[in-house]
């Protein structure tokens, strides 16, 4: 049974219909779908491309226009022909940007058991090159036919973004779709919403990218230009579905904003500011809440996204695909971590083991993301120093910008086997290096007991390393086979021989082993008196090992 139809209009594409496969192909699904491709009459060798596809996967299926119809036509071919439970449409020149994509969306319309929702969708990057991006997206994230007849509007979500039921399986396409008012996401969106009254649902993520093109039939046209074809639109959409009075005064107030102010230009930003943006955000995430940040463990599959995506956008334009894997890849392993300290969870001492366990007939190279040579702690430089066939490389040079392509240009020429990533709490640019294709294998290293953790929803990872029980029980619970369980201890902690305090056999003894005062800072709890507490009520005594105030 075929759950998605993923149907690809394409006409002259044949620079970007390999990447537009390739991110729908590196989808992990637990369901079977169908990519339908409909060539526009297209003039240069993008049938070329697609077929060499097509004879490589059984479940890509070419059709081709006998001329040049435009677009709305190839859409009716497309969804005339989809045998999927839900169907979706990604342009020849678009791409998803995570793996699992197709899947959330999937799980979000399977659960709907109410059937209430008749689609779902989600945030987009829209990018004119790997350093100039937009954030397609929308504060509205729940919107319905009956929002539009409220508010004569539909939030805006891109193409690439959308999954829907595909309501046409049971009956004919209507002939209407034909016309090339009909053409795009909102018409599609606007005829779905008005014939099922179901609800769209927006989730939180950035799965898509949006390749704006300044020759493509949005991208090469005006201001005004693409004010009145959105008012042709819009005058279309009122005669074919306003058969109300409520409908007619919900167009009508839509052009009449539409005709008072202008549609706005696109607006990029650079991807540095876009990276120190996310930075900023996922700060405040982090840090801003002491006393809630040291009561949980909490994760952003938001954040996660945008980061991949960013990298997967980058690794586009430099022609790189998510399926490729090296011949061979060279006996290297490479440990990415934003800055390293003796003290710090034990981290320090849990690489030392990584490497040590490489030994030296394995080249291994530490990367680190955030500090500059000369602020790297010296016992822990020293210490680096006696590792044999290790590389140090720091992406931070004084007076020069790190940059994402040339950071994965020299990476990939590396050929890594192995790629173990220390994210932290707010490493932005680290976060968005862990891509597919570029390592055989990429290890999330988890390190964490509180706080926020980045990068753990993102999806080029292979395995996760957890080091406790608890952790393997939690992540297995959302990365399933993934996740791996390595108790870890190092002998340099140990020092010397440990002799048991233990004055009396009739004294209760507690202890509180590697503890950080300052996480029960601002709390409910005062560490002082829950001590000091313990210590009446048992008469007993306490071993405090780690720092205290005076």
């Amino acid at each position: 049974m075929i759950k998605v139809s993923i149907l690809i209009p394409c006409f002259n594409e044949e620079k970007h219909i390999a990447q537009a496969l390739d991110s729908v192909l590196m989808q992990e699904t637990s369901f079977n779908y169908e990519i339908i491709i409909c060539d526009d009459y297209s003039s240069d060798k993008s049938v070329d491309v697609i077929s060499r596809y097509s004879e490589k996967y059984n479940n890509i299926k070419l059709i081709q226009n006998s001329g040049n119809y435009g677009n709305a036509i190839s859409f009716y071919n497309l969804i005339s022909k989809a045998k999927g439970e839900y169907f979706c449409v990604l342009d020849g020149d678009d791409f998803y940007t995570i793996k699992d994509k197709l899947q959330r969306q999937v799980d979000f319309l399977d659960g709907d058991k109410a059937l209430e929702y008749v689609a779902v969708c989600h945030d987009t990057l829209m990018f004119k090159n790997e350093n100039k991006l937009k954030l397609l997206s929308s504060t509205v994230k729940d919107f319905s036919y009956d929002f539009f007849l409220e508010y004569s509007y539909l939030p805006y979500y891109h193409t690439s973004s959308y999954l829907y039921r595909n309501i046409f399986r049971e009956t004919s396409v209507p002939e209407s779709f034909k016309e090339d008012a009909m053409r795009g996401d909102n018409p599609r969106t606007f005829f779905i919403l008005k014939h099922t009254r179901g609800k769209v649902k927006a989730l939180s993520f950035c799965g898509s990218a949006y390749r704006f093109n300044r020759k493509g039939i949005w991208g090469k046209l005006d201001i005004k230009q693409k004010k009145n074809r959105n008012l042709k639109f819009l005058v279309f959409l009122k005669d074919y579905f306003a058969t109300s009075k409520v409908e007619v005064k919900a167009f009508d107030k839509s052009i009449k904003k539409l005709q008072k102010n202008h549609t706005q230009s696109n607006s990029f930003q650079d991807l540095d500011e876009l990276l120190d943006k996310l930075f900023r955000q996922t700060k405040r995430i982090a840090f801003n809440q002491r006393d809630y940040k040291f009561s949980s463990l909490y994760k952003s599959k938001t954040v996660d996204s945008f980061c991949e995506s960013i990298g997967r956008i980058t690794l586009n334009q430099m022609g790189h695909s998510p399926l490729k894997k090296e011949e061979k890849y060279n006996n290297t392993i490479a440990i990415f971590i934003s800055a390293l300290t003796q003290s710090g969870g034990g981290i320090f001492y849990e690489i030392l083991d990584i490497l040590n366990i490489y030994g030296d007939k394995v080249n291994k190279k530490i990367y680190f993301t955030d500090v500059e040579e000369s602020s790297l702690d010296l016992f822990v430089k020293n210490k680096l120093a006696t590792c044999q066939n290790l590389t140090v490389k720091f992406l931070i040079q004084k007076g020069v910008k790190r940059n994402l392509s040339n950071v994965f240009g020299e990476l990939i020429k590396e050929k890594i086997s192995k790629a173990y990533f220390y994210k932290g709490h707010n490493n932005i640019f680290l976060n968005s290096l862990n891509q597919s294709g570029i390592f055989e294998k990429n290890i999330c290293v988890f390190s964490f007991d509180h706080g926020f953790s980045l990068g753990l929803d993102n999806t080029s990872y292979t395995t996760y390393i957890t080091k406790r029980i608890v952790d393997y029980q939690v992540l297995s619970k959302y990365y399933s086979e993934k996740v791996i369980f390595i108790p870890c201890w190092n002998e340099d902690k140990r020092h010397g021989d440990q002799i048991p305090y233990n004055p009396s056999d009739k004294v209760v003894i507690t202890a509180c082993a590697a503890a950080r005062y300052y996480k029960l800072e601002n709390g409910h709890i005062d560490y002082i008196d829950l001590l000091i507490d313990s210590i009446k009520k048992t008469g007993g005594h306490h071993i405090h090992y780690g720092t205290i105030p005076d």
